[in-house]
């Protein structure tokens, strides 16, 4: 059985936009770059619509409840009415330790 992956361009946009102004703006947790990944999943096939930035409660602290309430927020949208929080972007500088 395959399995296909359909990224929409805007959730690369999302992203490299994400990246790019947490380093030139030199925000809080700039070394942190965490996201939301939302879109269908039909049997084993992965359709990711859009994506959204995470909030901080704090230092390094991901905000669960900012998560739902945006996913809810793009459900109440037309386009995105069957869509559901399907995963997460990172993007770290921070060296992590090794296994």
């Amino acid at each position: 059985m395959d399995q296909k992956i359909v990224i929409n361009q805007v959730v690369l946009l999302n992203l490299s936009d994400h990246y790019t102004r947490t380093q030139i703006q030199k925000m809080p947790n700039s070394k942190m770059v965490i996201g939301a990944l939302i879109g269908k999943q039909i049997d084993r096939n992965l359709f990711l619509q859009g994506s959204f930035e995470a909030l901080f409660k704090q230092k390094s602290e991901v905000d669960i409840d900012f998560m739902h309430q945006k996913t809810k927020m793009y459900r109440e949208n037309s386009y995105f009415k069957e869509t559901e929080l399907l995963g997460w972007y990172s993007v770290t500088q921070e060296q992590q330790p090794s296994k």
